[in-house]
């Protein structure tokens, strides 16, 4: 039997496949969520100077500053 995909010393047991235990199969999905591992994207990152917004904070929306006049 192939060794855990995560620990690599222990033989691969079939009910947590491809992993040899539940401890192995939640540390690799803690990997996953912290980001430290990740799939490739397909479309270029966008370049820092891409963003007009100044410290890459959303476009504000609705009316100017200072408009106190009301509808």
């Amino acid at each position: 039997m192939p060794p855990c995909v995560y620990c690599h010393t222990r033989p691969v047991d079939p009910a947590w496949r491809p992993f040899c235990s539940e401890r192995c199969q939640l540390l690799d999905l803690a990997n996953w969520v912290d980001g430290r591992y990740s799939v490739p994207s397909e479309e270029p990152e966008p370049a820092e100077t891409d963003n007009p917004s100044p410290a890459g904070q959303a476009p504000r929306t609705g009316p100017p500053k200072g408009d106190t006049t009301e509808p």
